[in-house]
């Protein structure tokens, strides 16, 4: 045999004797060879015999714990399977004190959705899901819809039932959520508490935790696609530990603020939809571009609200203050004018009736119902607008006068608003609504031209968003899509406007102020200095692409149409990861 078997099958008794705590007393025969080769298997078994001390003193710590290993596994053995474990069971792995057995099984692909609708359905005490995306759907038979059904039922037997989502999103996401924005209000209403994650980090949980001790956890969202094409990957464990660990850390999670609103947002001015769907009020007014008249109408009805019904009695010079009209050269000429617009309100609109008082320069104004016109031969006193009830109400928040936005937007702007609120008003999802132009021409009896120089406008001040269907997998060219909806924001001064940005400019500090002017002067062009989103993917333009590139293009889309979909960031990224 050789010196090398010799030396290697000798150092392997070697150790086995050691870890064993037996020492060979006798040399093998195999070691009956010269001196030389003596000397030479010696040399190579040398450091063997240097660690002889370590040796033993390890094979003793080895022989004590598989010793104690032993006891524990006789008195509590371990068994992983995926039935109930007895809660006596105990890990040699753990600490004594944290000891637990756990039970494993894998529901991934098909198996995921009838187990989890199974623990959902057998929960007695809480349910709590951290998803980072949802689609859900209200339609029978629909997936994701049958499992919120299921957290319905389960919170009106008294489950506890709590959801996290994730808020960091792109804007297609963020109108995506927006759309269900009616049916996470109709959840919360039935018990179950939505949260929504701070959007500072991207929540990417897929998870689902069941009366604190099952514990669901894999790949799978609660979309269509996941649930019923994917290949999804997900494990169902029982472990209470594992369970509160989890809940653990979705109650540290920083939530995103809600946006308290305020009286300005929560207090309306009410009109009857009439006035802008019969040609001969609001329309004819709009159509005239009869600022004035509309002006004076839109004071009064603010009026209405909150002093109460009139008639109510002003003095020239307060209707001129009240309305910024700028003085004329005498008091007389004042009255002259106001009585100019009053007649036209009156006769031509028929929407006011008033009265000079006499013996002072004081006019009594009264509000009429639609339909209904002041009859000189008459004793009897018209109706007030409101004294009776409407079919339809158009509600008009306060903040659109607080907030300036009845002296600051156009005409066109502020009849295309009043339309936008009468829409959302009547849509069956509640955030978004959509008419094509031609169908809101012919309801409002205005032409599309106004319409979208109204709702540019809006779009500018951060009223409304344009809405376009989200990309379709494989996708390559976006000039297909269509817009599709319109979507109401909340009112905001010009304050809370800026602390909105600041918040943007917080997040990317590292940026130098040329930067970021660059950033909101791109939103400024595409007609959209406050929003958020439009200005954070401007900043992620330009962090990827040079000026000289990203510029030209920027400026040449700006030129689009507001209300044509390639008029977006996308389109321009798009463009540039072609060339």
């Amino acid at each position: 045999m050789s010196i090398k078997r010799v030396a290697i099958k000798e150092s392997k008794q070697l150790i086995l004797a050691l870890t064993s705590g037996r020492i060979p007393l006798s040399v093998p025969k195999e070691m009956n060879i010269s001196m030389t080769q003596n000397i030479k298997s010696i040399i190579r078994i040398l450091p063997l015999l240097i660690l002889l001390p370590f040796t033993f003193s390890y094979a003793e710590e080895v022989q004590s714990e598989n010793k104690t290993v032993s006891e524990q596994l006789s008195t509590n053995p371990l068994i992983l399977s995926t039935e109930p474990a007895p809660p006596e069971a105990v890990s040699p792995i753990s600490k004594p004190s944290d000891l637990e057995l756990v039970s494993v099984e894998d529901i991934s692909d098909r198996a995921y959705l009838n187990k989890v609708m199974e623990m959902i359905q057998g929960a007695k005490e809480s349910i709590d899901i951290s998803m980072y995306v949802s689609n859900p759907k209200v339609r029978e038979k629909h997936p994701v819809g049958n499992l919120f059904q299921a957290l319905v039922e389960r919170a009106a037997n008294g489950v506890s039932v709590r959801i996290w989502f994730n808020s960091a999103l792109s804007r297609d996401e963020r109108l995506e959520r927006t759309k269900y924005a009616s049916f996470w209000n109709d959840l919360e209403q039935k018990g179950v508490k939505i949260q929504w994650v701070s959007s500072e980090r991207l929540l990417h949980d897929k998870l689902v935790v069941i009366d604190r001790e099952y514990v669901v956890e894999g790949s799978t969202n609660w979309t269509y696609s996941a649930l019923l094409k994917n290949h999804e990957s997900a494990t169902l464990i029982r472990s209470k530990k594992l369970a509160n660990k989890k809940i653990e850390r979705l109650e540290a999670l920083p939530l995103e603020k809600r946006e308290e609103l305020g009286p300005l947002q929560t207090t309306f001015v009410d009109l009857p939809v009439e006035l802008f769907t019969h040609e001969a009020y609001l329309p004819k007014v709009a159509n005239e571009e009869d600022r004035e008249a509309w002006d004076l109408y839109f004071y009064l009805v603010k009026l209405r609200t909150v002093q109460g019904s009139g008639p109510w009695d002003f003095g020239v010079s307060q209707l001129r203050e009240a309305l910024s009209w700028s003085p004329g050269k005498s008091e007389k000429k004042d009255r002259a004018a106001v009585s100019k617009v009053l007649r036209r309100l009156e006769k031509d609109y028929r929407l006011v009736s008033f009265e000079w008082i006499k013996k002072k320069n004081e006019v009594s104004i009264s509000l009429l119902e639609p339909g209904q016109v002041k009859s000189k031969k008459s004793k009897t006193k018209p109706s007030i607008l409101g004294s009776q009830p409407w079919k339809e109400t158009l509600r008009i928040p306060l903040a659109f006068y607080e907030y300036g936005y009845q002296k600051k937007w156009s005409l066109p702007a502020q009849f295309a608003y009043c339309i936008s609120l009468i829409s959302e008003s009547e849509s069956q999802n509640k955030s978004f609504w959509f008419f094509s132009m031609y169908q809101l021409q012919d309801r409002f009896h205005v032409n599309k031209q106004f319409l979208r120089q109204g709702f540019t406008q809006l779009k500018r001040d951060n009223a409304i968003e344009f809405v376009f269907p989200k990309k379709a997998a494989g996708e390559t060219k976006l000039s297909s899509r269509q817009l599709i909806s319109y979507q109401n924001n909340i009112l905001r001064s010009e304050e809370e406007n800026e602390t909105e940005i600041l918040k943007v400019r917080n997040r990317y500090a590292s940026m130098t102020p040329e930067e970021w002017n660059r950033a909101r002067s791109y939103a400024e062009i595409f007609d959209d200095p406050y929003d958020p989103l439009l200005i954070r993917q401007f900043v992620g333009l330009m962090k990827k692409y040079p000026e000289s590139t990203l510029e030209p293009l920027i400026m040449k889309v700006a030129q689009f149409a507001p209300d044509n979909s390639l008029r977006s960031p996308e389109f321009i990224k798009q463009n540039l990861e072609r060339k």
